[in-house]
Formats: C-alpha cells, structure tokens, sequence
C-alpha cells in the first residue's frame, strides 16, 4: 500500500516538538523582559548617580581646612582633617 500524507502518531509527535520549541521561546522572551527590566533600573540608577555628582560638584559651600587638633590623652600626636561648612554669598 501506498500512502500519501501523515498519519496520526506523526502529527502527534510533531506537534509535542512544536511545543516545547515554543515554551523555550516564551521562556527567552520572559528572560530577555526580566534583563530589559534590570538593565532600565540600572540606567536610571546612573543617571540620578551622576545628576547627584554633578550638584555636588557645582556646590561652592564646603570648603575643606586644616588644623592642627590638640593631643589626645592617650599621647598620640596627629593632625586632624576638618569639614567646615561657608555659605557662600
């Protein structure tokens, strides 16, 4: 006998093929939202980062001084650094 076409058992099989081919697919793309998600937060994340940097930056109001700071008890004699804080005018 000669036979055209599939029969059942092939459809099935193949059909069982093209599923898991498109799980695996769904599960890329859900990978691929989770990643595009990270990669979003972590480039705004950057962005504030540097906005924050660049008003430090331009702030003129602390200025950074020396002094010498007295002993400790304990006899260690070291130079102490000082944050003070000017208001600029």
């Amino acid at each position: 006998m000669n036979n055209k076409g599939f029969s059942l058992l092939e459809v099935l099989i193949c059909m069982v093929i093209l599923a898991f081919g498109l799980l695996a697919t769904a599960q890329m793309q859900f990978v691929a939202m989770k990643g595009n998600q990270f990669g979003n937060k972590a480039t705004k994340a950057t962005i504030l980062a540097h906005n924050a940097l660049e008003e430090l930056k331009n702030l003129a109001l602390m200025t950074l001084s020396y002094r010498r700071a007295r002993p400790p008890s304990r006899s260690r004699n070291r130079a102490s650094f000082i944050r003070s804080r000017r208001m600029s005018p």
